[in-house]
């Protein structure tokens, strides 16, 4: 799929059947199947890509005439997953797609709501790429801001009630997108494989004239790290080492886009120095975040994208 087509002329409305795509590793059973008993009312096929090694013991007891679960060749990290299970749903005919992450936790009219918003916004005569919900971290119930499209300075919301706003980028967990701005945004770039694709793709839509959307007064419980840090005020969170390399790798290849204006670019590298600050003095195993950094720095430099097997480790 091409990411070089125009605008589709007065946004199709059309997004129904609405299917859903949930990206696995490792999920934990009883938490992916509240997941997949709330979601399968509100969508006509629920995909579930496995990414994990070896096979899902007890994943049996999930499968419906609804829910199909499909055992990736190897991690293809969430670009990958979301790439083959949107080319399913669009052979199929689905009008939308509504992606996942396994631990997140959803509510019995959140599809319906992300819909009845996205349809409200077309007949507004706006041109929308994906319209999402305000994630809340459950360990510490506080919503993520709302971050305006970036200028000069970056800019925050903090109304939790409203009209959907449009927004610098969507996480890609909850996140309604349309079959037609999937097909002229394109697929995922699983060169990020990890962190950063959603990022990466709503630079992508707005560069074509689309814009992505949140609601303000719609939640989703919504993980992020395996631990967050307080820090002034604010919730960090903290990722195993590994992810280290990924975030600072990640920023680098995204520097590269063409999508990555200016004031973008400005803005996050003052969100770089700020990350590595905090991945170097404050956050546990230094020593090892270090050498990932420094791996992650070349690897982002020389343009080279992809899963673990470029970790060089």
């Amino acid at each position: 799929m091409n990411s070089g087509h125009s605008v589709e002329s007065g946004n199709d409305k059309s997004i129904f059947p609405i299917w859903a795509c949930v990206v696995c590793y490792l999920p934990d059973l009883q938490t992916l199947e509240r997941l997949v008993s709330v979601l399968s009312p509100q969508v006509e096929r629920v995909l579930l890509m496995d990414n994990s090694p070896g096979p899902l013991i007890g994943v049996e007891s999930l499968l419906a005439p609804k829910v199909a679960y499909l055992k990736m060749p190897g991690n293809l990290g969430t670009a990958g997953a979301l790439n083959r299970g949107w080319a399913l749903a669009i052979e199929a005919g689905a009008g939308a797609v509504v992606s996942f992450d396994q631990d997140s936790t959803v509510t019995g009219d959140l599809v319906t709501e992300l819909a009845r918003n996205y349809q409200k916004l077309c007949s507004d005569g706006q041109v929308v790429a994906a319209i999402g919900p305000r994630i809340v971290d459950p360990r510490s119930g506080r919503p993520a801001r709302i971050r305006h499209p970036q200028k000069l300075f970056r800019f925050h919301k903090v109304a939790c009630v409203g009209p959907p706003v449009a927004v610098d980028h969507l996480i890609s967990s909850g996140s309604l997108v349309p079959a037609s701005s999937f097909r002229a945004v394109g697929e995922f770039s699983e060169l990020l494989f990890l962190d950063y694709v959603d990022i990466e793709w709503s630079l992508r839509a707005r560069m074509a004239g689309y814009s992505v959307y949140v609601v303000p007064g719609l939640f989703m419980n919504h993980t992020i790290g395996d631990k967050i840090l307080s820090l002034g005020g604010r919730s960090l969170p903290i990722h195993k080492p590994f992810r280290t390399y990924l975030l600072i790798r990640n920023h680098l290849l995204l520097w590269r886009s063409p999508a990555a204006k200016l004031f973008w670019l400005l803005s996050d590298f003052r969100q770089l120095v700020a990350k590595l600050i905090i991945l170097l003095i404050i956050q546990p195993q230094r020593l090892l975040r270090l050498r990932l950094v420094l791996l992650g720095m070349w690897h982002g430099i020389a343009g080279l994208g992809g899963g673990p097997k470029n970790f060089g480790e």
